[in-house]
């Protein structure tokens, strides 16, 4: 099971960023993944997601900062500036990461 946090950098008064980081250092890939790919392209990246755990098809991505590809045991993310950043994780485990972190996203967004 993958560790991880969420934190809150603050740019100004009104704006802040929420950030998640992984304990262990290999999934430093994941935190740009979520915080750059998943905000910009989150139905795209949900479609993807849904193909692969429920119609069992592989989807390649070329996003923002990352190549992604997604299939129903596996996702392989690799960094479009340094191609030997990069890592594998269990599909359905990055896909509820990613939904913990939109979901911690939406309410800090109701609190404000």
């Amino acid at each position: 099971m993958i560790k991880y946090s969420f934190r809150i950098l603050q740019l100004t008064n009104d704006i802040d960023n929420v950030l998640i980081d992984f304990d262990n250092d290999q999934y430093d890939i994941l935190s740009t993944f979520i915080e750059s790919d998943v905000l910009c392209f989150q139905e795209i990246i949900f479609k993807a997601f849904f193909e692969a755990l429920s119609l069992n098809k592989k989807s390649e991505l070329s996003l923002n900062s990352c190549h992604v590809v997604i299939q129903e045991d596996k996702t392989l993310l690799e960094s479009l500036i340094d191609e030997q950043i990069g890592c594998e994780v269990d599909t359905k485990e990055l896909f509820q990461i990613i939904n913990n972190y939109l979901e911690y996203c939406k309410q800090r967004k109701n609190m404000q």
